[in-house]
């Protein structure tokens, strides 16, 4: 939406103002002002829109046009040559929006102006009406209102978007800003002048409500798991999507278990109004004494500058007390060690079948073991294909008894303090661990699109630990433009070892920008998945991903559109996830019996 904003201008310059409907409070938000005097051209800088050839033009100060006693900007544009824009631009720091503002004239009357704003994923266009005159004219794009209004307002006579998530919505912070003159229709050259370009920094949100959460159970035994319902009541979109905070305290204010997340509904998106409910399992820890808990939540957002965090101003709903610094009691919990132990996802019957699928990859590790640090040509290597190994235990290149050893057809990975390897790492990382991928880094080995993949394994216990297996989509990742229309990841179990009553599952997309995961806690009997050896599954189809234990169905998700390659196996016994590791177990050891793909018969 554009709103001349006349009176609220003069204000930020400084000088008396009239009052102008609708526009009063915009500007006692905090504004940062997008030109400098200190560097040429007020740190901004010009562009002829070369994907169109033959504009030209130029941009300087200009100290014969004043505005305010200040000189201004000056975009000269010809397009006698051709062309079809030429543009001013300046790197924005990383800032939260809700309105961008300016003084503009131009050398003759205009009816319109470009405007480009790039957020964290994609560049908005847009074409913004302008009065028919030649003065100075305040303009005003407020970003928030016009996405929170599904992009909806007679003064934007056009709106497009591209790249990234490309779904039209808005990814803040800004990053990029860019002021665009195109050829008028009576004529092949404009001049514009601008003056006073800045951004108007959000208000804290108060348009979301947070109500009290449902509880499953009203006891809830130590080292077993609750399910929490979340309800907000959101008037409208917030700018950005904000992640939600979830910390059971004790009495002294302690945190003893929390569920941060992304809520299901992402808060900048338009589906963030009226009544927004979800379900999330909470697991305790089985240490946990007796006793009642209160449930502290609310919304928070990274900030740039100063980098770090920033929680929501929320409204407390019936039922809900302010806590402070912008915490919200939603409920309490009672932990007592005689509640009745709720089923976990593990104890159903199986449904896996198998029937119609054939074996297309078996590693039995009946043999010796194929791998090598980064191939080419062995099954397996020891690093993940692209470079990028995780964890705070480095993972080791294969050696005479580490991290890989063969027994009774039974791979054994193990995680050990190495003191000698710590004084030698970069990252200074006294432990050694290790993985296997079936990929080398140009792309080659076993990969499979779609079909069941699976592993037998027993699972390392104690805190710390993070065994894993997982699928990545197939290419050559030395190739920077590769996979970038489609790269994903499936989390077929993810275990950390604090919570022995549990393990994720999980469905990552890396490309395109951004990334997005959907996830699942997937409840065990306590201990189960050390104590034994399991079998972990996995069926990928056109339309679904099915997570499987023991042959037991444990989630079901969608296949997401992004899901356009073969996928790779990944096994590894890796530490920490950001949980301490002072504790773990040394060493601790991870058991695989086989890893296998199927593929449905035609």
């Amino acid at each position: 939406m554009v709103v001349h904003l006349t009176s609220l201008l003069k204000q930020c310059a400084g000088v008396a103002a009239c009052a102008v409907s609708g526009a009063v409070g915009i500007w006692a938000q905090d504004s940062v002002p997008l030109s400098d005097p200190g560097k040429e051209c007020f740190g901004w800088r010009f562009d002829p829109g070369g994907e169109f050839p033959g504009a030209k033009g130029q941009l300087a100060v200009d100290p014969a046009v004043e505005k305010d006693d200040q000189p201004t900007l000056r975009l000269d544009a010809d397009f006698r040559g051709g062309g079809n824009y030429v543009q001013a631009l300046v790197d924005v720091p990383d800032l939260d929006v809700d309105t961008i503002a300016f003084w503009v004239k131009a050398d003759a009357p205009v009816a319109s102006l470009g405007l480009r704003v790039v957020d964290q994923s994609i560049c908005h266009q847009f074409r913004l009406a302008l009065k028919p005159t030649a003065d100075w004219q305040a303009v005003a794009l407020p970003l928030r209102s016009f996405f929170g209004n599904q992009r909806q307002d007679p003064a934007v006579e056009r709106y497009e978007s591209w790249g990234g998530a490309n779904d039209n919505a808005w990814h803040g912070p800004c990053t990029l800003l860019c002021l665009l003159a195109a050829p008028p229709p009576d004529r092949k050259t404009v001049t514009f002048w601008f003056h006073g370009i800045r951004i108007i920094r959000p208000l804290p949100s108060v348009s979301t409500t947070i109500l009290p959460v449902t509880l499953s159970a009203e006891r809830v035994a130590p080292g077993s798991f609750v399910k929490i319902r979340y309800n907000w009541q959101p008037k409208e979109p917030l700018l950005r999507d904000s992640g939600a905070f979830v910390h059971v305290v004790d009495d002294a204010g302690k945190t003893v278990a929390q569920d941060d997340h992304e809520p299901a509904v992402a808060t900048g998106s338009p589906g963030w109004q009226g009544q927004v409910g979800y379900e999330r399992r909470v697991i305790l820890p089985a240490t946990l004494p007796e006793g009642t808990y209160r449930i502290l939540a609310g919304l928070y957002h990274r900030t740039p500058d100063p980098p770090g965090w920033l929680r929501e101003k929320l409204l407390a709903g019936p039922g809900v007390t302010d806590a402070g610094d912008s915490r919200y009691q939603v409920g309490t919990l009672v932990v007592d060690q005689a509640a009745p132990l709720p089923k976990a996802d593990t104890e159903k019957p199986p449904t896996l079948d198998l029937s119609a699928y054939t074996v297309t990859f078996s590693e039995d590790f009946d043999g010796k073991l194929d791998i090598s640090p980064w191939g080419p040509g062995t099954r397996w290597i020891a690093h993940t294909p692209w470079s990028g190994d995780f964890g705070d235990a480095a993972f080791g290149d294969p050696a005479e008894g580490h991290p890989f050893t063969l027994e009774n057809g039974v791979l054994r990975i193990e995680a050990r303090k190495d003191e000698a390897f710590a004084k030698v790492d970069g990252y200074k990382r006294p432990w050694r661990a290790g993985l296997l991928a079936s990929n080398d880094p140009k792309g080659a080995g076993f990969s499979q699109q779609y079909g069941y993949f699976e592993c037998r394994a027993k699972l390392p216990g104690g805190p710390g630990v993070w065994p894993a297996f997982w699928l990545a989509s197939s290419y050559d990742r030395t190739d920077p433009a590769a996979g970038a229309d489609g790269s994903i990841e499936i989390d077929v179990i993810e275990f950390y070892g604090h919570n022995p009553g549990a393990y994720q599952s999980a469905v990552h997309v890396w490309k395109p920008d951004p990334h997005r995961a959907e996830g699942a806690t997937i409840t065990t009997t306590m201990n189960e998945v050390a104590t034994g050896f399991h079998r972990y599954g996995v069926r990928v189809e056109p339309d679904t991903i099915t997570m499987y234990f023991d042959g037991v169905e444990v989630w079901r998700t969608q296949t997401p559109p992004e899901h356009k390659r073969p996928l790779m196996l990944l096994v590894n016994l890796a530490l920490g996830s950001g949980w301490p590791i002072d504790e773990t177990p040394n060493p601790s050891c991870m058991d695989v019996d086989y890893v296998k793909a199927y593929a449905r018969r035609p």
